[in-house]
């Protein structure tokens, strides 16, 4: 149906995973934030038209940082939902926190034209 093409279309992208992965990085950067080594890894369903890149992220950082980055990754890249987020400190005077975020990207690749 129209409706579900229109849905659709709001993921089309022809962005690579790793234009994703820079800009979340680059926000992680802007926050004073330390990101660890993060990884994702692709889940494809039979039948789905979407990819999805499951994309985890340990973070370290003030709590404030932490909730204003993942903020921002959610306003800027409207395709991702934040489906999980953690925080531990390591001792109660350590002014940074330890965070593992689990974001998932949706996108529909274009199809290249010959």
């Amino acid at each position: 149906t129209a409706m579900l093409e229109k849905f659709y279309d709001f993921f089309v992208t022809d962005q690579e995973i790793t234009d994703y992965l820079a800009k979340i990085y680059n926000l992680a950067q802007t926050n004073g934030l330390e990101l660890r080594k993060g990884d994702y890894k692709v889940v494809r369903s039979k039948g789905e038209r979407l990819t999805q890149y499951q994309i985890s992220l340990p973070l370290r950082g003030g709590y404030n940082q932490i909730r204003s980055f993942a903020a921002q990754v959610l306003d800027e890249i409207p395709v991702l939902s934040m489906d999980q987020i953690s925080f531990e400190r390591k001792q109660a005077g350590d002014p940074a926190v330890e965070a593992e975020i689990m974001f998932t990207l949706y996108v529909e690749y274009m199809e290249q034209q010959p």
